[in-house]
């Protein structure tokens, strides 16, 4: 039989074919793979896996691990897994992952675990070891000790069951006191337990403020307030708990375990202070102003040595060292300060009392010589130096008014009496023995005060207080001498007076001398002024008869030219050859006369005291009218002289 030929592109199609059914069943091989060995964990979701094959599990056991029949401990995590073994004999279930909120704490128990142990409240947490991530020993059932804080966790919640407890928020200026619930019973004595250790009780070290994630099964606390030291204040620390201190002691340092008042002290401030383990005293801090120093009296340390006053640190007493001013915080069971007033102070002892005063009088009083008593007032002005205040606290003592009742008065009382009773009463009214007792006096009263380094600055004695039938005849006498000497004085303010009228008398008279003198000089220059005038005018006279005399030369001329007689021609010459003359001579009587009269006035006028000049104002008129007389006599004489005999039988012609 002869065989059919097939076409030559029959085997690559069959091939094809065969490539296709390959590839359809590697896919549809690899989607029964996919869906039986892949599992995908969504984001926020954790998966817990049940094995159905696999080892027993212990007896009442339900969480195991790899290989073992049951739910499984660990978790599936968000993402892709793949099972070699396929996930047909397993049981996955996604649930969402635990979420712990703000402000809360999550609790652990263990739905499977060792049995827990016999009196025990926590179980145990499983054992991890921390280089494999393998477990090394499964935990207690029950509540574990491990608690959560807010947070996201991938826990199987088939393992655990989660319990929601508030957080413990501590606020601002408080704190918490916490107390163990569980554990072991504390040593004996002992109050108060470590935080770290396993004891019941309460807690040494307190929460300060802030969120604190605490497991409620294991503690429980008390919110109370920390301690606040104000400004100016200072907390003073006693430990209730601990060991007794060592015999003696007072105070104990806050790193001992002693019980007792601690050494340091808290300045202002916040402390978080267990109020189970110290009491906080409050008290004021010191504060030593201006103008002051503290004295420092230490309570605590070795005796002093000896009778020695002052003592240096280390020792019990008064310390050499003071503090100078500003604000100390200092224990007051360790030291006791004593401020002393640096500045000058004043201390008055008088038996004069204001009205109302209650006090008593702290007069100064004795009897003098003759029997008379007498009372002193006296100011006293001291001072002590920083230096030496630590030396006057240890002899007076704390008080400072002792200053002035131990040392001051006593010594001024003393003196006083001693002194006093040595001189009359009338010596203490006035005179030199009384300066010389109130110097002695101030001078006793230093010596008293350096011996107890107090410094004495001024003293006073301000008034002596005299018996009446002693002091009035001598106050009278006094009266009569200060009238006396009032009567002196306005004596000497008399004299004074007058001598003052009598100066000023003198200035007066001076000065119209001066006035009469001016006047002299005055009346002086006129007169030569007018005697300059009249010289002047004469002159002018003489170019007048000059030019007279050449007119009448002219004329005469002019007489001869016109032929007049010889007669009158020689009496004309005659005339006026002997005018000139007549007209010097004229003149040289005029000024002699003048001169004359010039020489007759008295210059200088009498000087009355308390009056004026007589006849000033005369003799100037005087002495005008001369000089108008003068100088018209001079014109007439020179006019009569020069008139011809025709012209003065002339009528004279009047002016306006």
């Amino acid at each position: 039989m002869e065989k059919t030929q097939q076409p030559a592109s029959y085997k690559p199609l069959r091939s094809s074919v065969m490539i296709g059914v390959i590839a359809v069943l590697v896919l549809v091989l690899g989607g029964v793979l996919w869906t039986l060995c892949v599992v995908t964990i969504d984001p926020g979701y954790i998966g817990i896996v049940v094995h159905k094959r696999g080892k027993t599990p212990p007896p009442g056991r339900f969480i195991v691990e790899e290989g073992y029949k049951g739910t499984q401990r660990e978790v599936l995590r968000p993402g892709l897994h793949f099972f070699w073994t396929t996930t047909a004999f397993m049981e996955i279930s996604k649930v969402p992952v635990t979420v712990v909120p703000n402000g809360k704490v999550g609790v652990l128990i263990a739905q499977d675990g060792r049995e827990l142990r016999e009196g025990a409240v926590l179980a145990e947490d499983d054992q991890i070891d921390e280089k494999t991530g393998q477990l090394v020993q499964m935990g207690e059932k029950g509540i574990r000790t491990t608690t959560l804080k807010p947070g996201t966790y991938q826990i199987n919640t088939k393992y655990f069951s989660i319990e929601l407890y508030d957080a413990l928020n501590i606020e601002p200026g408080k704190i918490g006191v916490l107390t163990r619930k569980i554990g072991d019973p504390a040593p004996a004595g002992q109050i108060l337990i470590p935080r770290e250790s396993n004891y019941r009780g309460i807690i040494k070290e307190v929460l300060e403020p802030g969120i604190q994630y605490l497991h409620p099964y294991i503690y429980t606390w008390d919110i109370v307030d920390a301690v606040t030291i104000p400004a100016g204040k200072v907390g003073v620390l006693t430990r209730k708990v601990g060991e007794l201190p060592p015999p003696g002691s007072v105070l104990v340092d806050r790193s001992s375990k002693s019980q007792g008042i601690i050494r340091e002290v808290l300045e202002p401030g916040t402390y978080y202070i267990n109020p189970y383990e110290f009491q906080v005293e409050l008290t004021d801090a010191v504060a030593i102003p201006d103008g002051f120093v503290g004295v420092m009296i230490a309570k605590t340390g070795k005796p002093a040595p000896g009778d020695q006053l002052l003592v240096d640190e280390g020792f019990r007493g008064i310390r050499t060292q003071y503090l100078k001013p500003g604000l100390y915080y200092i224990n007051p069971y360790e030291f006791d300060i004593v401020p002393v007033d640096t500045r000058k102070q004043k201390y008055e002892m008088t038996h004069f009392l204001d009205q109302g005063d209650t006090s008593i009088a702290d007069q100064i009083d004795f009897l003098s010589n003759d029997g008379f008593r007498i009372n002193i007032d006296v100011t006293i002005l001291y001072e002590i130096h920083p230096e030496d205040a630590p030396y006057v606290v240890a002899t007076v003592g704390k008080n400072m008014d002792d200053v002035k009742t131990k040392i001051i008065r006593p010594g001024s009382r003393s003196f006083a009496r001693l002194e006093g009773s040595m001189l009359k009463a009338v010596d203490f009214v006035k005179g030199e023995t009384r300066k010389n007792f109130q110097d002695k006096f101030a001078q006793a009263l230093q010596q008293e005060g350096t011996k107890a380094r107090i410094t004495i600055a001024n003293t006073f004695v301000r008034d002596y207080t005299i018996p009446d039938e002693l002091l009035q005849p001598i106050q009278l006498k006094e009266i009569a001498e200060k009238q006396r000497e009032q009567i002196i004085e306005e004596q000497k303010r008399e004299e004074e007076k007058a001598k003052l009228a009598r100066q000023e008398a003198l200035v007066q008279q001076q000065s119209q001398k001066i006035n009469a003198e001016t006047g002299k000089i005055v009346a002086e220059t006129k007169a030569e002024e007018q005697k300059r005038v009249a010289i002047i005018q004469g002159e002018q006279f003489l170019e007048v008869a000059k030019l007279e005399r050449e007119a009448a030369e002219q004329e005469k001329l002019k007489q001869i030219a016109l032929g007049e007689g010889e007669a009158k021609r020689r009496q004309l010459l005659i005339q006026a050859d002997n005018l000139e003359e007549l007209r010097l001579n004229i003149y040289k009587e005029v000024m002699t006369r003048f001169a004359s009269e010039i020489g007759k006035q008295k210059w200088v006028p009498d000087m009355v005291i308390g009056g004026q000049a007589a006849g000033t104002s005369q003799m100037s008129s005087a002495i005008s009218d001369v000089l108008n007389m003068l100088s018209l006599m001079v014109a007439n004489q020179l006019k009569v002289q020069t008139t011809t005999p025709a012209e003065l039988t002339q009528p004279v012609e009047q002016k306006p």
